[in-house]
């Protein structure tokens, strides 16, 4: 732990204000850059537990960050409020003499610049830890079966977390080979979108997940006396659990770019090459572009045009409509 001369307690509002006045005035940023980090020491608090800056540690902080991706995932924050609160957090742990956890948003896909090479998937071995994790805690209590089947759709379908619960599972029907989704599944702003199934996985998930929440009286994957915002807050608080426990750092976002890897993969198979994307093969964009033009035989032209009608296809599977905010998941 490290001793420090100067204000590191925030345990009251008066406390965090001046351990926030006494950042910034070592930043000289001014007013606005004190409410952004009292903004930013509060949510320590309350979502870490830590209440002295003396004490803070890596797995507090990566703990943090994962709320803030969780948050903009479920459409709480924007992804620049996100990018600002992780500009704050760098300044406290300056302050805390705590540089080396500094933390770099562009990793977390929080980039203002939307686009790096990063893999933001959840590591596959940790994502089927925790749904076993959540299946053995289901034996004795249902509402883990429910973030059970709720993560699988995640995974299988790159939905949204929010999505993912407020799904009217008892009512859908894969029948046509697309899993439909609208307004009353929460989609994002309301607009109505259709994720074709292509694999046996998908339609055993929809089924397995429609089955279970007939058996709970459900109609969808919230269960009965909570609302959405208490479940997503109870989700999140549990995947936050399994964190501490494991160590890991598993976040809901993460299973959207898996989605969207595996997806581009998929359609790009379609066309007959074997493609991944810049992001899972963690290399810059201009470095795939010459390497999958000698792997595809294909010239520049024709593999971006190709690329675009994939990347098109996979913005519109996320409930997107635009090519450019496939640089956050594809890299």
């Amino acid at each position: 732990m490290v001793k420090l001369n100067k204000p590191a307690k925030l345990t009251t509002g008066n406390k965090v204000k001046c351990v926030a006045r006494s950042i910034s005035s070592k930043s000289r940023r001014g007013t606005a850059n004190t409410k952004v980090v009292v903004t930013t020491l509060n949510e320590m608090h309350r979502e870490t537990g830590v209440t002295n800056l003396c004490k803070i540690e890596e797995e507090l902080v990566r703990e943090y960050v994962n709320v803030l991706v969780n948050r903009v995932d479920n459409e709480e924050i924007e992804p620049g409020t996100a990018t600002n609160r992780i500009s704050a957090l760098n300044r406290i742990l300056e302050y805390a003499e705590r540089n080396d956890l500094r933390v770099s948003a562009k990793e977390y896909g929080l980039s203002k610049e939307q686009t790096d090479p990063t893999n933001k998937a959840n590591d596959r071995t940790q994502a089927a830890a925790y749904r076993s994790w959540l299946q053995d805690k289901g034996k004795d209590d249902p509402r883990y079966m429910n973030l059970y089947h709720s993560r699988t759709l995640q995974a299988e379908f790159g939905l949204r977390a929010r999505e993912s619960y407020a799904v009217k599972i008892a009512s859908k029907d894969t029948t046509g080979g697309r899993l439909i989704l609208g307004r009353p599944d929460c989609t994002k702003n309301s607009r109505p979108r259709e994720v074709e199934i292509t694999k046996e996985s998908q339609g055993q998930a929809v089924a397995s997940a429609k089955a279970w929440g007939i058996s709970q009286g459900q109609r969808s994957l919230i269960p009965e006396g909570y609302t959405l915002k208490q479940w997503m807050d109870f989700a999140n608080n549990t995947l936050k659990q399994f964190n501490r426990e494991t160590g890991y750092g598993l976040n809901n976002h993460g299973e959207r770019h898996y989605y969207a890897h595996e997806r581009y993969k998929e359609l790009w198979h379609e066309k007959g090459h074997d493609v991944k994307c810049p992001a899972e093969m963690g290399v810059e964009r201009e470095d795939w572009l010459e390497h999958m033009k000698l792997e595809t035989g294909l010239g520049q032209k024709d593999l971006l045009a190709l690329e675009k009608q994939v990347r098109l296809a996979v913005s519109e599977d996320l409930g997107h409509s635009r090519v450019s905010i496939t640089k956050t998941y594809l890299g």
